[in-house]
């Protein structure tokens, strides 16, 4: 009784204290993935193309299109990436959990 408390409490802890974040969405399917890989690709090229042009002989309008333009390219990327993020904390006591009840 008292160690199911304990782990009750521990988990409640865990839950609630440490950040995690789970990016929601579908899993894509296989040809959906081999384009996405594609796209990521040609969105990094573009992105090294635009930090390798020379802006100091453009328009101010030039310019703002360029800036719009990477912010949308890394956005773009910061959507592809999909993952669950778990700070050292969790790991720890996960860890711990697991030679405990093992």
């Amino acid at each position: 009784m008292k160690k199911s408390l304990i782990l009750l409490c521990l988990f409640v802890f865990v839950g609630s204290i440490t950040p995690s974040t789970v990016m929601a969405g579908s899993h894509p399917k296989l040809i959906t993935i081999t384009s996405d890989s594609l796209n990521i690709d040609s969105l990094k090229l573009r992105l090294e193309e635009i930090a390798a042009i020379d802006k100091s002989d453009m328009s101010r309008v030039e310019k703002k299109k360029l800036k719009s333009e990477v912010r949308g390219i890394q956005h773009k990327l910061k959507e592809v990436d999909r993952g669950i993020y778990l700070s050292l904390g969790t790991v720890i006591l996960i860890v711990i959990l697991l030679i405990v009840l093992a």
